[in-house]
């Protein structure tokens, strides 16, 4: 197994967009392993941590109204 993902693997494992990985790197909430020339690879175990605190689907979180 590859201990090291690209941007775009990254997006899969976190089920988010190429941009959204970029984001979340240039914040510091997803450590650059190693930077290249055509981008980014961060470590899978960084990734795989940061998924974990993700909720799954974020479509299934409901916003109540104050007053409901």
């Amino acid at each position: 197994m590859n201990t090291h993902l690209s941007t775009f693997e990254a997006a899969q494992v976190l089920r988010c967009s190429s941009e959204n990985v970029r984001l979340l790197a240039r914040s510091g909430r997803l450590p650059t392993a190693i930077r290249t020339g055509a981008g980014r690879l961060f470590l899978r175990a960084d990734v795989e941590q940061l998924a974990a605190r993700r909720p799954q689907d974020r479509r299934a979180v409901t916003v109540v109204k104050a007053g409901s």
